[in-house]
């Protein structure tokens, strides 16, 4: 996930995982630390199931349609809440929300 190569490069307390793939940066010490055990698991939520979409010849859950974006969304949201400046009041409203 593109996202999360974006943090390592943006964040000088995590330390690069030892192998330069997906699962290694999400179970990197530096990364848990950093993220917490919910957004980690967002994030792997979306890895599993992009690397099944491109792997398997199986067919994609239905509910993964409405579930990894909703994911994504979460880890994005956490992204932008800690590593921009936000003015006040710049909250999106909760009708501009994906459900959840």
């Amino acid at each position: 996930m593109n996202a999360v190569a974006w943090l390592y490069a943006a964040d000088a307390t995590l330390h690069p995982p030892s192998k330069d793939e997906g699962s290694a940066r999400l179970d990197e010490p530096t990364f848990r630390a950093r993220v917490g055990k919910g957004i980690q698991t967002k994030c792997d939520i979306v890895r599993k199931q992009g690397n099944a979409a491109v792997h398997k010849t199986t067919a994609i859950p239905t509910n993964a349609a409405v579930d990894v974006p909703r994911e994504l969304f979460h880890v994005l949201y956490w992204i932008a809440r800690h590593y921009t400046v936000m003015l006040p009041n710049s909250r999106p409203a909760r009708s501009q929300l994906m459900p959840t």
